[in-house]
């Protein structure tokens, strides 16, 4: 009830300027928060494909002895990685 008081004894650019901040604070809440959503996305897709290959390099080591071929695999997958996670990073 005291802080109702003290709102309503300030002046009109006092109240406003104090809007001003709180809009602004909220603005920069909301941005943090897409881009916490849109960091939080791509790591799920990342883990998503990562598994994919695990489960694509585990069935190519089971049926074939070509190991040379599947570390190609490997690599070129763990290069895209880096890449993704690079740009969460940024």
């Amino acid at each position: 009830m005291q802080r109702l008081f003290d709102t309503l004894e300030q002046d009109d650019t006092e109240v406003r300027r104090r809007l001003v901040d709180m809009s602004r604070a909220v603005t920069v809440l909301r941005v943090n928060e897409k881009i916490l959503t849109c960091k939080y996305t791509i790591s799920q897709q990342v883990e998503t494909g990562l598994r994919q290959v695990m489960c694509t390099v585990s069935v190519t080591l089971n049926s074939a002895s070509d190991y040379r071929a599947s570390g190609l695999l490997l690599d070129r997958t763990n290069g895209l990685s880096n890449y993704r996670a690079n740009g969460l990073s940024d």
